[in-house]
């Protein structure tokens, strides 16, 4: 292709489109990029973070802002808010690309237990949204016959630590995590990094799906509170509360999502989790994408030590 962007990035200005984004412009250039974000003020700041990339207000839900934003394109980056209708911006997206007139390679970032299927899953965790949604999704984009690649988090977010886990471990010295089990944890800059590499490559001849985590085998949070506690140089608890945990954090998940019932799926999902303790080990795909070993969760608190400590 020529002239306009070859990469499309939903969710540019969030913790894994932006690192995606800087790894796509350092190597091809600012130009190369359309950056799609969800609000006027976080596409002025694409704009003044990435000289000469296109960025926009892109709604991924309606079908001709995502046919737009497609056109012309060789890739396209998606990644998906919690609680999000992933059925449904899987629809928009092939609708949209098939009106377009392209044939984009599908990056997409998943959040399956490997080996789940939605039959499957509890009932607590049978709605449209969540890992249900997520199966869809990949269901609907294999069957278009458009080149995927799907990038599924098999575990959490280290910045999770800054974010859903912030608020009772800054204020209280507490790691409020109901169902102690062994997690997985990625680096949102690796996993951004990782995809950027996806995108400019080939495209595969079939869709194809990649478990990545940072290689290391699951940590329980009670282990975590005391690394936690050994990199702070403060002393750290576990908290094994549900109860707690909903008020603690409800309101903020409620907040967030607009779904008063948010913490209770959370909930079943952890539950989901524990039950599946012995699947969360470490999984090398990540280092084979980088070229290089994965940030790994004890560096990651030690570099935030500040800001986790509030």
């Amino acid at each position: 292709m020529s002239g306009g962007p070859r990469f499309l990035v939903f969710g540019a200005s969030g913790h894994i489109g932006g690192p995606l984004a800087a790894a796509l412009a350092r190597v091809h250039g600012a130009a190369s990029l359309r950056l799609a974000s969800s609000s006027a003020a976080k596409r002025d700041a694409l704009g003044e973070r990435f000289p000469g990339a296109e960025a926009a207000v892109v709604d991924y839900l309606d079908q001709a802002a995502t046919e737009a934003a497609l056109a012309g394109v060789e890739a396209v980056f998606v990644v998906t808010p919690d609680f999000f209708p992933e059925r449904r911006g899987a629809e928009v997206l092939l609708a949209a690309a098939e009106a377009a007139g392209v044939r984009p390679h599908v990056v997409r970032v998943q959040a399956e237990v490997p080996g789940m299927t939605a039959d499957r899953l509890p009932p607590e965790l049978s709605g449209p949204v969540g890992r249900r949604g997520h199966l869809e999704a990949r269901a609907l984009i294999e069957r278009s016959g458009l080149p995927a690649t799907f990038l599924n988090v098999f575990g959490y977010y280290m910045d999770d630590l800054l974010i859903h886990f912030a608020g009772p471990l800054r204020d209280e010295r507490t790691l409020l995590v109901p169902y102690d089990r062994p997690m997985c944890w990625i680096d949102p800059r690796d996993l951004g990094e990782a995809a950027a590499r996806v995108m400019a490559g080939p495209p595969p001849a079939a869709p194809r799906l990649l478990h990545l985590n940072s290689g290391e085998d699951g940590v329980s949070f009670s282990a975590l509170a005391a690394m936690l506690s050994e990199e702070l140089g403060t002393p750290i608890r576990h908290v094994d509360d549900p109860d707690a945990f909903g008020r603690a954090v409800g309101p903020m998940l409620t907040a967030m999502t607009g779904d008063p019932r948010a913490a209770d799926y959370l909930l079943a999902d952890w539950r989901m989790e524990r039950d599946h303790a012995a699947l969360y080990r470490g999984i090398g795909d990540l280092a084979a994408l980088l070229g290089r070993e994965p940030v790994a969760l004890r560096p990651w608190i030690a570099e935030h030590r500040a800001r986790l400590l509030g």
